[in-house]
């Protein structure tokens, strides 16, 4: 999806940043899961860029999106991508509680 989002480009931002949050709890978790083969997570992080050039890109205005201002719905998912829970490392990053602090 990530490494040809000309697919996603047919929903609307809404449904987009919504659907980007529910990856973030259910699908980003992976890419720290060992049992994952390393080439399969790794094409999946390189896809990142992809989808930033094509839907972030082309689709966001040109403001944070965590104020009051005024911008696309995916604003926010954009904004937010690198500070979803599931990037912190941790050994078992399955288990571990994302409030909880690392050690």
């Amino acid at each position: 999806m990530f490494e040809n989002p000309a697919t996603l480009l047919a929903h609307s931002d809404t449904t987009l940043n919504q659907a980007l949050w529910d990856l973030s709890s259910e699908v980003f978790p992976a890419v720290l899961h060992e049992t994952i083969a390393w080439d399969l997570r790794h094409r999946f992080i390189r896809s990142f860029e992809t989808l930033f050039r094509g839907i972030f890109a082309m689709r966001c205005a040109p403001v944070l999106g965590h104020r009051s201002e005024k911008g696309s719905p995916l604003n926010l998912a954009c904004y937010m991508w690198w500070d979803f829970d599931c990037w912190l490392p941790s050994p078992d990053p399955l288990s571990r509680n994302p409030y909880e602090p690392l050690a």
